[in-house]
């Protein structure tokens, strides 16, 4: 071809040079055309195509969006929409002559087929299947905390000694196992129906707010429903496998320990006295299981239970009154913070423990090893309060308490070894 005139190429090139988006000064033609002397026209603006590319380009992407799994695992986004920011086209979208190669998968892989459905992702069941079961172990702790498997195991004993000095003749041990065995359910669900009724309470102490209810591992349906349901049980296994008058008496520890103790202690300091009433009826249900009546001796036993509560409680009242006293809890030294009606208590039911604790004896339930032992016991329980109403103090409070733990088991059990 020859050559264009010297006036026509400049302005070809500059046709051409619009007509693919590029401006005059583009290129080996728009030099050649500058270097003429052409004149440079003002720029235009670029391309709607050129835009939209330049929008796609510099839009901020987001941290997450549908398809980022499927893109991370080598296939394609959901749907087979292109990712406007990756710059790829979808599956069968490439323009035509141009073939794009699929690359292999990570570390050596073979390619994936980029119309493959997305695979789902694996959840990992052996992580899941730890964490169910540590929940699952956690639930069944904090069920058996509302139950305080310290107190039900005194219930137990109390109620065991009771059977066995009640008994007469051979020891029926299958008749014991099962009064164990319903008391147990039953003191476990009684126990954890009062935290149900003074989880508010519970929650203002400092010595009980770790509770499973108040510390929140536990919701009150749970605690309320799981309270009824093993009481109730315990109920009519006593009432079937051991007789209508444990199950009766079992009973009746239940409702006053629910309905009259546990709401009178936000009323009266008489709670403790109402509160001591149930907590002396389990020896009751083991003598009435063995002889099926309610003989002398099951209210010397009652006895017995009934007046060492009352030392024992006042002596944890004394040292957490303010505890109890946060907590809207009327206990005898919180009413009387000068504490000479506590100290006063203490005394007089040591006294009066003393006296009957030498009643078995007495009355031929036990012997003479026994009037020895309790005797010695009982006044040295009555010097450990003599000498906490003579100075009060945490200190003295404390021994007080610790008397009263170390008296009721030897006491129970020298009855149980002098057994008349």
């Amino acid at each position: 071809m020859g050559r264009p005139p010297p006036g026509g190429g400049g302005r070809r090139v500059r046709l051409r040079a619009d007509r693919h988006g590029a401006g005059p000064g583009d290129g080996p033609a728009g030099l050649r055309a500058a270097g003429a002397g052409a004149p440079r026209p003002a720029p235009r603006p670029a391309p709607a195509r050129r835009r939209r590319l330049a929008g796609a380009l510099l839009r901020p992407r987001p941290a997450r969006r549908p398809g980022d799994r499927a893109r991370a695992a080598g296939g394609p986004p959901a749907g087979g929409r292109a990712d406007p920011g990756s710059g790829r086209r979808p599956p069968g979208g490439a323009r035509p002559g141009r073939g794009r190669r699929r690359r292999p998968g990570p570390q050596g892989d073979p390619p994936r087929d980029r119309n493959a459905p997305e695979r789902p992702v694996t959840p990992p069941t052996e992580a899941v299947a730890e964490a169910v079961a540590r929940e699952r172990r956690q639930v069944a702790t904090d069920l058996c905390a509302l139950a305080k498997p310290r107190v039900v195991l005194m219930v137990l004993v109390t109620t065991m000694v009771g059977f066995y000095v009640g008994s007469t003749g051979a020891l029926d041990r299958a008749r014991l196992l099962h009064l164990l065995l319903g008391t147990a359910l039953a003191a476990g669900g009684t126990l954890a129906l009062n935290q149900y009724l003074e989880r508010d309470v519970d929650a203002r102490m400092q010595r009980t707010r770790t509770r499973p209810l108040p510390d929140g591992r536990l919701q009150p349906p749970e605690a309320l429903g799981f309270g009824a349901l093993v009481g109730a049980t315990g109920l009519a296994y006593l009432a079937l496998a051991v007789g209508g008058l444990a199950a009766l008496v079992t009973a009746a520890t239940a409702i006053l320990y629910l309905f009259a103790y546990t709401p009178l202690k936000l009323r009266s300091p008489f709670c403790m006295i109402v509160g001591a009433v149930p907590g002396a009826l389990p020896p009751v249900t083991g003598w009435v299981a063995a002889r099926g009546d309610l003989a002398p001796g099951a209210c010397i036993l009652f006895g017995i239970l009934f007046l060492w509560q009352l030392p024992h409680t006042l002596a944890i009242a004394r040292l957490y009154r303010d505890d109890y006293a946060r907590a809207g809890v009327r206990v005898l030294p919180v009413v009387d913070p000068a504490g000479a009606s506590t100290e006063r208590q203490i005394v007089l039911s040591c006294l009066a423990l003393l006296a009957v604790g030498l009643l078995p004896t007495v009355s031929g339930l036990a012997g003479g090893t026994y009037f020895a032992g309790a005797l010695v016991l009982g006044l040295l329980f009555l010097a450990c309060g003599a000498a906490q109403a003579v100075a009060p103090s945490p200190a003295a409070a404390r021994r007080v308490l610790f008397a009263s733990l170390l008296y009721l088991p030897a006491l129970l059990a020298l009855l149980a070894l002098d057994k008349s």
